[in-house]
């Protein structure tokens, strides 16, 4: 028995905005109206421009589309209105003429329609100065609307209503009549036009055909879901879900009777109160308990033990056996239950066990001294009594093992060979002297990296040989280093001048191999000279020994500067002049000033004097000299001459 109600219609709050009334929503026909998609969707009289950092909005009747003013123009302020900062909105420089078409949009709409337009400004001259500031109309058509908003401050909202009358398309713009520049910058955001339309029901609220069912069979309600639609179904109990437009009802009824079951759905409209309901009744037969047969798993060369109620019609295992019980093998099964006008039919699976391949092979052989390691992908129990995924072990054995699973067993055994490691009697290598030849026996089988070496290496060549010794299948690498050392031979003896205030460093250059004496006993290639005299130099290594003699002579090298405190020019031919002496003098720069401290005389040449005639008066002098001694080290001398006549 099906029973219908009358379509009602109630009020939502959650989807009906403004004056909409009953079974209608509020629709907003503007597009990217955020400005989220960028600079698609609308025209404008005004010039699009973008680029950040460079004032893109500098001429006047600009605009672009961004997240932050002062982005594109230094002088600009202000972010998104509805998500700040990364939200974005409509940038511009008013062009400064009276009725410029800022923004427009063609929009299809309903005659006899009454619509709300919105949308949000703000100034983004970042001046508190006066300024001149945009301000701007709603145009529905080519008419402008009697209200305005000017873009001053903060984001501020414009609201007006539009009656379409028989129009079915509306050519909305937004103009402003601002024809002063100097200031007239601003944004927009979150333009929108909206009106209410009817929510047209074309699914009427269904539970389904009343039906008998036996226990435990699905059965589906209702009807396929409609989008836009809401379903709430009372009780839940037994039903796949309790808000879908057709759950699966599957109900147990082991009662010993039948049962009647009483469904109803209340199906709305999009949550806005337009609701319709209907009842289904259910009958579930009786069935005896059944909860179906759990997989299982055997051990392999097993059988599985099954059995159910006596109190079945009938029952037949795999369509081929009957009886309440039945012993069977591995695989896919399945059992065929019957009371009076319901069957019941079950599948499950018999499996054995999966034991992992835990084989290893008959025979491992392993290389000394690294052991052999033998790897299971299970914990199992080793010969030697340990219990762990591997076992390790450094000597030839014969290993069994045994692993447990689900009381399931699996047995083996394996034979462990280690080859020893060769015995390396050699060094890491020897010293030949010259050409002599020598002979390397590693007495351990094996070859060596050179042509037709083998056991044995015969060679006076240096260089770093490689010995691979064999021990069974494995491979062991040894380096041999022979190093040839050349008898020391030094050059012919050498003279030296040394002189007393400079370090003198005499020798030859080392060789890692020779061993370095001098005749004061000192060691090393290089030695370091204070005094004059004879000097032997021996270098010597296991081949021989050289020497040679470097003979060292003093000399005198020091620069020195003498400079006179005063003279004498009256010209009486005894100390008319005045010049610093010296000798092993570089570079020199000789400087005289006067009690002013003018320059009065400069030389370059240190043997050159100053004669300065009768032209200058007695008293002190000042003097600056610059010059570089034989070891090129710079002076600077500086201090006063005494002019008496």
């Amino acid at each position: 028995m099906t029973k219908w109600l009358v379509l009602l219609c109630v009020l939502c709050s959650l989807y009906v905005q403004g004056q909409c009334g009953l079974c209608e929503r509020s629709v907003d026909l503007v597009v990217n109206g955020s400005f989220s998609s960028g600079n698609t969707g609308f025209s404008s009289d005004m010039n699009y421009v973008t680029g950040i950092f460079t004032c893109p909005l500098c001429p006047e009747n600009t605009y672009t589309i961004g997240a932050n003013a002062v982005f594109y123009h230094s002088g600009f302020a202000g972010t998104d209105h509805t998500n700040p900062p990364t939200g974005t909105f409509f940038i511009a420089n008013g062009m400064g003429a009276l009725g410029s078409t800022v923004w427009c949009q063609s929009i299809a709409v309903q005659p006899q329609t009454v619509y709300t337009f919105s949308f949000w400004t703000r100034d983004v001259t970042n001046n508190s100065n006066p300024h001149p500031m945009a301000h701007l109309y709603a145009s529905f058509n080519g008419v402008w609307s009697a209200d305005s908003a000017v873009a001053q401050g903060g984001w501020t909202q414009f609201t007006t209503t539009w009656d379409s009358g028989d129009a079915a398309l509306l050519d909305l713009c937004i103009v402003n009549n601002q024809w002063q520049t100097g200031g007239n910058d601003f944004g927009l955001d979150d333009i929108s036009l909206t009106a209410c339309e009817d929510i047209h029901l074309s699914q009427p609220a269904f539970a389904g055909q009343d039906a008998v069912i036996c226990s435990n069979e699905a059965l589906v309600l209702g009807q396929s879901a409609s989008l836009g639609y809401q379903y709430d179904w009372t009780p839940s109990s037994g039903l796949s879900t309790a808000n879908g437009a057709n759950p699966i009802l599957q109900a147990s009824n082991a009662s010993g009777s039948d049962v009647v079951l009483e469904f109803v759905v209340v199906r709305d409209s999009a949550d806005v109160g337009c609701v319709a309901s209907d009842t289904v009744v259910v009958t579930v037969l009786h069935v005896p308990a059944f909860e179906g047969l759990a997989d299982t798993v055997i051990c392999p060369g097993t059988l599985a033990h099954y059995a159910v109620a006596s109190d079945w019609t009938s029952v037949l295992w795999d369509n081929a056996i009957p009886g309440d019980s039945v012993q069977l093998a591995a695989g896919q099964h399945q059992i065929l239950l019957q009371y009076e006008s319901c069957t019941v039919t079950d599948g499950f699976v018999v499996q054995e066990e999966t034991m992992p391949d835990l084989d290893l092979p008959d025979v491992h052989e392993a290389c000394a001294p690294e052991g052999v390691l033998l790897s299971l992908a299970e914990t199992v129990l080793w010969s030697d009594g340990t219990t762990n995924d591997f076992w390790l072990g450094f000597a030839s054995d014969t290993v069994s093992w045994i692993y447990e699973q689900n009381s399931c067993f699996f047995f083996d055994t394996t034979t462990v060979i280690v080859h020893p490691e060769p015995t390396w009697i050699l060094s890491e290598g020897t010293d030949v002297c010259d050409d002599s030849t020598v002979e390397v026996d590693p007495q351990w089988p094996g070859d060596w990296d050179v042509l037709g070496q083998q056991q044995i290496l015969t060679t006076n060549a240096p260089g770093t040989y490689v010995y691979t010794a064999m021990s069974g299948p494995c491979s062991y690498f040894f380096p041999y280093e022979i190093r040839m050392l050349y008898t020391p031979e030094l050059p012919e003896d050498e003279w030296a001048d040394y002189c007393p205030d400079a370090p003198l460093f005499i020798g030859v250059n080392p060789v890692d191999e020779w061993d370095f004496v001098w005749s004061n006993d000192s060691t090393g290639a290089q030695l370091e000279v204070n005094a004059a005299g004879s000097y032997l130099l021996s270098a010597s290594n296991l081949c021989g020994v050289d020497s040679m003699r470097f003979e060292v002579s003093e000399i005198v090298c020091s620069s020195d500067l003498f400079i006179p405190s005063a003279f004498t020019p009256n010209e009486d031919f005894s100390n008319d002049a005045w010049r610093p002496i010296g000798h092993d003098i570089s570079r020199y720069h000789l400087l005289i000033y006067d009690q002013l401290g003018q320059a009065i005389f400069e030389t370059r040449d240190w043997t050159e004097g100053w004669s300065p005639g009768t032209g200058r008066v007695d008293g002190a002098y000042t003097y600056r000299i610059e010059y570089i001694d034989y070891q090129g080290r710079e002076h600077t001398r500086i201090g006063h001459i005494c002019l008496l006549r």
